[in-house]
């Protein structure tokens, strides 16, 4: 997302926001840009890789609207993907991104040569 107020002709790192947090863009922190403006940081990325990876209980299930891909659950079915689960920011609930999309994030920022972020350890499996 952008800073409320951010002139559009003349955007600096810290008037790109990520839609999940409010985070401001930096260099410390890699950041994926999805379509129209939306942005997912590494640190919410973390969180949403895990998330849908072990198929979190938590996850955003049914009607959502994905920020990133600026995709409905229509679009979505559409692609017979209408039952991907999305994730959520428990700061910023109002913002969904769809596994498709974390999926292709995670992608995008791990070849990233600039940054450091890789896709992480997901927690060992439970035997109950």
């Amino acid at each position: 997302m952008h800073r409320p107020g951010a002139d559009p002709l003349d955007m600096n790192p810290e008037d790109f926001w990520c839609d999940f947090c409010r985070r401001p863009w930096s260099d410390k922190i890699p950041f994926v840009e999805g379509h129209r403006g939306s942005c997912i940081c590494g640190n919410c990325l973390s969180m949403a890789w895990i998330a849908v990876e072990t198929d979190d209980p938590e996850l955003v299930r049914g009607e959502f609207f994905c920020v990133m891909s600026q995709e409905s659950t229509a679009d979505r079915a559409a692609q017979n993907r209408g039952d991907d689960p999305g994730w959520s920011s428990p700061s910023g609930p109002d913002a969904v991104i769809s596994r498709k999309m974390i999926r292709m994030a995670a992608a995008v920022l791990s070849q990233d040569q600039e940054n450091n972020w890789k896709k992480p350890p997901l927690p060992p499996q439970s035997s109950e």
